[in-house]
């Protein structure tokens, strides 16, 4: 049975407890989402800083130009891409308004967008989100939700834009980003290249709902500043540390680099831009290609204009072959093509935008494990949903039950009081009255009094119904944390995994023995090595001591050891 149908098997047993308990009218709608939502796609949500890089990293990823970017700040809207296809070519966004409307809109209603004019912000306040449908196999199995940046220029607008409709637009955002936080499966952070103590604070945030190996970093934007690959890796390593319960690794990516390097492959440009730049002689290639000011030198009088006119490569030709790039991505592009081989610098060039190995890591942590993050999230609703039951509606049917007999007692009782109030009416005194006034109504007829003693006992427990009503919702909050440490350990042996292609250290024989105990391979199981477990263990806290000085393996031993003690368990029972 896969998790999907463990998951669904205990929703629907909640549901048939929900259905017969007093509380139907309360929880059944949620706990009927609750099953539907478990066959949805799994929501990925991309958050960071504005102007982080998040658009033209969501473009880069799904290979289109849908996201919006400008060299100048966005109006901030919520942008889901989920997998299908648009209404048209001309109309390729469906754009949901606060008041419930939905119409697709053309790419020019897109560009109305962008600013920061009390017009714009007014327009985008009415905007709940935005919908882009994409025949992309990334989305098959996941949402990607694309989140309003943190800091938003709608917070930096001056005194003339700070008016009813900018403080309307910042108040929706904030929870707008609350609301998905609680929502999302899965968490890409955008960050920075440097450490701040605020973006720090923004990624535990944000992430607090998810767990860390369900969330993870891109550094975008690499081409920025000159640095090699592996200066990149390091300082992503030391940034990842220092907040690793909250992100599981941080990669290094320059979206802009990869989509302009696929690009120019696909229109065919990259010989002409070969040919082009390896008119510079060598000795000069670093002093004219160097800075984006030498490169765009005007005027006759001016050396660097002077020096590449004189290599054919005019101004117009200059801005012609760096079109729709970042100087720093254009620059990077014409030194590969300028020192190697077409197919080599192309290889060099996706290599060190990180884009593939960012798309090769979202494809086993997110991708293939869609399905399981769907129902690990369902369940911590569905969890919560229980304790909701338990630590309120439960105490209220305790007490209530604590009172039923007594309720019982006043309806059966009433008679005799009644009886007794028509006795002293007769009387005129007035502490007879004043006593009278204090006793039951006694005009309620026998069918009322039928009818009130039924309602008691159909809705108030019996302390036998009560007492069973407890077991069944113990039974049914012991059941959904079992399926969730399931998934825990399912999470842990695919983070292990992951780990284990990254590490060395491991002789041939060990690692058989852990790609077997983390389920890598399909049809076969640790079991068919014949180990005793308990010297299993023994020997695995053993290699924890010989490798203390490397984290990395000393986190696979400690799932190894995790793995094999809920063997033992299992065995036990």
């Amino acid at each position: 049975m896969t998790n999907v149908e463990k998951t669904k098997l205990v929703l629907n047993e909640i549901i048939s407890f929900i259905d017969k308990s007093p509380w139907r009218d309360a929880y059944h709608n949620t706990a009927v989402f609750l099953v539907d939502k478990v066959s949805m796609p799994c929501e990925l949500a991309v958050a960071g800083r504005v102007k982080a890089g998040k658009s033209s990293f969501l473009n880069a990823l799904l290979g289109q130009d849908l996201a919006m970017v400008g060299t100048t700040e966005t109006t901030a809207t919520i942008n889901y891409f989920r997998y299908g296809s648009p209404k048209d070519d001309e109309h390729p966004v469906l754009v949901v308004w606060e008041d419930g409307r939905e119409e697709w809109q053309t790419k020019a209603f897109l560009d109305s967008l962008q600013g920061n004019s009390p017009e714009i912000i007014k327009k985008a306040a009415s905007i709940d989100h935005l919908e882009y449908y994409v025949l992309n196999d990334i989305l098959r199995d996941i949402t990607l939700v694309d989140t309003p940046g943190t800091n938003a220029i709608v917070d930096e607008h001056n005194q003339r834009t700070e008016d009813y409709f900018s403080a309307s637009l910042r108040s929706k955002h904030n929870k707008q980003s609350l609301r998905l936080k609680e929502k999302a499966d899965a968490v890409i952070m955008v960050v920075g290249h440097v450490e701040k103590a605020q973006e720090s604070e923004i990624i535990a945030s944000f992430t607090n709902d998810t767990s860390a190996f369900n969330a993870i970093g891109v550094m975008s934007k690499i081409d920025n500043e000159n640095l090699s690959a592996e200066e990149w890796r390091a300082r992503c390593g030391r940034y990842a540390s220092s907040v690793k319960q909250y992100l599981n690794t941080i990669m290094p990516v320059s979206a802009s680099l990869f989509s302009s390097i696929i690009r120019l492959r696909n229109e065919g440009l990259l010989l002409k831009l070969q040919n082009l730049v390896r008119k510079v002689p060598e000795q000069r290639f670093e002093r004219l290609f160097g800075t984006s000011v030498g490169f765009y030198a005007d005027g006759d009088d001016n050396a660097y204009n002077k020096a590449f006119n004189q290599y054919g490569l005019s101004l117009s030709i200059r801005h012609e072959i760096s079109e729709g790039m970042d100087y720093p991505v254009f620059y990077r592009i014409a030194k590969e093509l300028y020192y190697n081989d077409i197919d080599i610098a192309v290889k060099n060039l996706i290599e060190f935008s990180g884009m593939q190995e960012l798309k090769d890591t979202l494809k086993r942590q997110f991708l293939d494990r869609s399905r399981d993050i769907r129902c690990a999230k369902v369940l911590k609703d569905a969890h919560a949903l229980l304790n909701d039951m338990q630590n309120r509606c439960l105490y209220s049917l305790r007490s209530n039950t604590a009172n039923r007999n007594a309720f019982l007692d006043i309806i059966d009782a009433y008679p005799y009081y009644a009886a007794l109030y028509e006795r002293r009416s007769k009387s005129y005194t007035i502490n007879d009255i004043m006593e009278g006034m204090r006793l039951p109504n006694p005009y309620l007829t026998n069918d009322v009094l039928d009818s009130l003693r039924n309602f008691v006992k159909t809705n108030i427990n019996t302390k036998e119904l009560y007492e069973q009503t407890e077991i069944e919702l113990n039974c049914l909050l012991n059941k959904v944390e079992e399926l969730q440490q399931s998934l825990e350990q399912t999470d842990k042996k695919a983070e292990a995994l992951m780990m284990l292609e990254l590490v060395n250290g491991f002789t041939p024989t060990e690692r058989e023995e852990l790609e077997l105990l983390f389920g890598k391979y399909a049809g076969r199981t640790i079991s068919e090595m014949n180990l005793n477990i308990v010297q299993r263990m023994r020997y695995w806290r053993g290699r924890k001591h010989f490798f203390a000085n490397n984290p990395s393996v000393i986190s696979i031993i400690e799932n190894v050891l995790f793995t094999y003690s809920q063997i033992a368990n299992k065995t036990d029972k």
